[in-house]
């Protein structure tokens, strides 16, 4: 016993000292299409294997794309969650100041570049004016979903210790509310525009990194409502906005087969049979969970037909009596987001089931592409 507690103090000092000398700090906002998350990181500049901890976590359920509208309203947003990183970076004796990044994904993708940009301006102007002491506004952006990609890619994988390990890595798959992600890595270049190419702990990675905006749970499923069967992919009894559910498995399988194929992601060929593992997180495992089937999900016949099917046809009523604790908005499209999430896993991405891992936590950390980018930054950074 004496020796696990020694050595889990020559490990903490080790750790504590690999920052001391030269630590350095950054903000990080991942604004998502169903909210912004601010993440403050301290970190050292060892391109070769950064170190990275999260010091401070906050979110909100207020996406900036809502405010394309009222660009002047988008910076108050996310005012709070400022304030609370400024009293850490303050507890934290930090003297000079400290960069931040607001970047955005899918949400506002879908807006036009004259939204966003007003979005930004506003957002910027305003830190500038009120923090222009404890932080420096850096990148304001929204990013593109190659690169959401790779940083999910880089946060699975270091969450893993695979990189720090030197073993194989895994592939990540992240289903947001508007936009999918699939990242893996290659061992032969294609040449194409979705692979960038990256050195971590001196071994050279090509990724491979495709997002299709659309095919998040939520758009998605709007194309989904707009089939005159829709009907089909909700629980019997319960109203949508212009039909009544009345739940079939394979009806509602059809008509999300059609909004998959109009993204010709089998036209791809995406060698996954090629990676021995994949994290699905987001709304995968928000989906999977449930219907209690994470971490691991069985073939697809199983898991359509004694898992979904089973839940799925009961009726509105019957489900809201045997989930009391699950808000009813949520409730209602669990049906639909299992059909659609498994024909995409099983169908276009042609995994198997001993291939996907579901997971939102990987050693006791969240999986969130925001440390990837943080990785992503050291490692490229010219500095």
């Amino acid at each position: 016993m004496k020796k696990i507690v020694l050595a889990f103090i020559i490990n903490l000092f080790l750790f504590s000292y690999a920052f001391a000398d030269e630590a350095k700090y950054y903000l990080i906002a991942d604004a998502g299409s169903t909210g912004t998350r601010l993440h403050f990181f301290k970190y050292n500049n060892d391109k070769n294997m950064p170190l990275i901890e999260e010091m401070f976590s906050e979110k909100n359920t207020i996406p900036l794309a809502s405010f394309s509208d009222e660009p002047e309203k988008a910076y108050d947003s996310i005012d709070p969650m400022l304030k609370n990183a400024v009293k850490k970076i303050q507890n934290n004796h930090i003297q000079t100041p400290v960069s931040i990044s607001i970047l955005g994904t899918a949400g506002m993708r879908l807006l036009t570049s004259e939204q966003q940009q007003k979005i930004y301006e506003n957002i910027k102007t305003k830190i500038i004016a009120q923090y222009h002491d404890e932080l420096i506004a850096r990148d304001i952006q929204t990013i593109s979903g190659k690169m959401e990609g790779i940083y999910d890619w880089l946060d699975v994988n270091y969450l893993l210790k695979n990189f720090q390990n030197n073993t194989p890595t895994s592939g990540s798959i992240d289903m947001g509310g508007a936009s999918t992600q699939i990242a893996f890595a290659t061992d032969k270049s294609s040449k194409s525009i979705d692979e960038v190419s990256l050195k971590i702990n001196k071994v050279d990675y090509i990724i491979f990194s495709k997002s299709f905006l659309g095919l998040g749970l939520d758009q998605a499923r709007e194309s989904m409502n707009s089939d005159e069967n829709a009907g089909y992919c909700y629980p019997k009894n319960f109203n949508t906005k212009t039909r009544k559910g009345n739940f079939d498995l394979a009806s509602c399988s059809v008509i999300y087969n059609q909004v998959i194929d109009n993204y010709h992601i089998n036209q791809l060929n995406l060698p996954t049979y090629k990676i021995p593992s994949f994290v699905a997180f987001s709304g995968a495992y928000y989906t999977y969970h449930f219907f209690g089937t994470d971490p691991s999900i069985p073939d697809q016949d199983t898991l359509e037909q004694t898992i979904i099917q089973p839940i799925c046809s009961n009726t509105w009523e019957t489900l809201k009596e045997a989930y009391p604790a699950e808000p009813e908005n949520y409730l209602s499209n669990y049906c639909a987001n299992g059909i659609f999430v498994t024909d995409l896993l099983y169908g276009p991405f042609h995994l198997q089931s001993k291939q996907i891992r579901i997971l939102s936590r990987i050693n006791e950390k969240n999986i969130d592409w925001a440390l990837g980018a943080m990785l992503y930054h050291i490692i490229t950074s010219e500095n």
